[in-house]
């Protein structure tokens, strides 16, 4: 069994209710013309244009890179620089909406002879659509599956674990579309050239689990697993999830810890798996293939849980791309207090956000109003030397060795240590009676870290 946490879910207040709704009337979006960081857009529209949602905005610079398409009806105002929530700042085209919601034409309807795409057609349909990993990296999908290409991807994962509090985005899009799901993750099967699908649920999504077996029963599909492992952070991360189903123990590459953005670092780990014949992917991203393919839409809205004691009335909620957390936030009907601390992810992994104009992009998961009380920590002091931070390390290295070394200026002896085996899950500075930045300061050793 993983080494690691039991934590609070915290997910009952947004799992109430599966439906996603969609906000009436977005009144502005900004769209960063860079979504993850390496990717890279040129925007094709100017000031006055008037656009429909799902309408091309920006081509891409790049073989990397995607187009990025309006996620509201409405007229182009700027296209200049806005806060970005990984970058700082970043260009992006503004759009004020019109109320009319109106979409492109086809967008919503099915597409004549979707079925005999072949590998080569859906990749390029994949990067015409948008498509990326629906995770913090946001890796451009097309990009993947150009590097699977000549590997034998034996195993599609959907890793559906969410193993962070507050975060139910996608457990209720499994419980309201979950055939269209199976659907967008049969596509990319056949698309990969794999034999199995693997869906990975953790056992707080046990009626997830249920309602899947029941529809693949009725499909008749006889190479999809469904495995519900233990509630144990940071089981449900890719590195610890692929470690758990196939009994691997994953090197981690140089470029994880050392990558300029965090699309390399994610890049060089699918690699990793790919070696292994193992693709992953979210269950908001096989919907967002599923919608592509079958229905047409491009890629401008995703599921989010706008969530945290800070909000009136959590939620999960269709937003479309581009939107302000303010107006996100808004969604949940408010907030009803000034919150500790903005995040945008799950606590543990995700960035805080010092300004509600940050707008929602294509790896947003979740929005947080966290409290005073609970982000508000006591000043870190010396370390105890407890050994708690060992205890529940899932790489089962040293973060106290590895952090007082890195305090101290001493790399190498944090090299030593295994610096190089984090998984950056964040259990160490949880755990810390001493309050240490613990994985900040693994993240400096990384740093540094021999060639």
């Amino acid at each position: 069994m993983i080494r690691g946490i039991s934590l609070d879910g915290k997910k009952e207040s947004t799992i109430i209710t599966w439906t996603l709704k969609r906000l009436r009337n977005p009144v502005r979006v900004r769209i960063p013309l860079r979504q993850g960081g390496r990717d890279k857009a040129v925007a094709c529209v100017k000031h006055d244009d008037t656009v429909k949602a799902g309408q091309i905005i920006a081509r891409p610079a790049d073989s990397f890179s995607t187009p990025l398409h309006a996620s509201v009806s409405g007229k182009v105002i700027t296209v200049g620089s806005f806060p970005h929530p990984l970058l700082d700042f970043c260009d992006a085209v503004e759009i004020i909406g019109d109320g009319k919601n109106e979409t492109m034409p086809g967008i919503g309807s099915e597409r004549h002879g979707w079925e005999a795409l072949g590998r080569e057609s859906l990749t390029e349909l994949f990067r015409d659509s948008g498509l990326t990993s629906m995770d913090a990296a946001m890796l451009p999908l097309h990009v993947l599956m150009e590097d699977a290409a000549p590997r034998k991807i034996h195993t599609l994962v959907i890793n559906a674990c969410e193993p962070e509090p507050y975060v139910t985005s996608e457990h209720a899009l499994m419980m309201s579309h979950p055939l269209e799901i199976l659907k967008g993750a049969e596509i990319l099967r056949k698309a990969l050239g794999a034999d199995k699908l693997v869906i990975a649920l953790l056992e707080d999504k046990l009626q997830v689990a249920e309602l899947f077996k029941s529809k693949i029963y009725f499909l008749k599909w006889n190479h999809v697993d469904v495995r519900v492992l233990p509630q144990v952070y940071p089981q449900g991360l890719d590195v610890p999830l692929v470690e758990t189903l196939f009994g691997l123990k994953i090197k981690l590459p140089s470029e994880f810890q050392k990558g300029m953005y965090v699309q390399d670092q994610a890049l060089a780990l699918a690699k990793t798996f790919h070696g292994y014949g193992v693709h992953l992917q979210t269950a908001a991203a096989v919907y967002a293939i599923y919608e592509a393919v079958v229905l047409q839409k491009p890629f401008y809205e995703r599921p989010v849980t706008v969530g945290g004691e800070c909000v009136m009335e959590p939620k999960n909620l269709w937003l479309p791309m581009g939107l302000s957390l303010q107006d996100s936030f808004k969604g949940g009907r408010g907030l009803m207090r000034e919150p500790g601390r903005v995040v945008m992810g799950g606590p543990m992994q995700g960035h805080e956000q010092e300004t509600l104009e940050t707008p929602i992009v294509k790896g947003t998961s979740a929005v947080l109003a966290l409290p005073r009380e609970v982000t508000e920590a006591p000043s870190a002091v010396a370390c105890v030397h407890c050994g708690l931070c060992v205890e529940v390390c899932p790489s089962e290295i040293s973060p106290v060795m590895i952090t007082l070394a890195a305090e101290n200026g001493l790399y190498e002896e944090s090299a030593a240590w295994g610096a190089e085996d984090c998984l950056r899950c964040g259990n160490c500075t949880y755990v810390c009676p001493s309050k240490r930045p613990m994985a900040s300061l693994i993240r400096e050793a990384q740093k540094h870290l021999p060639e």
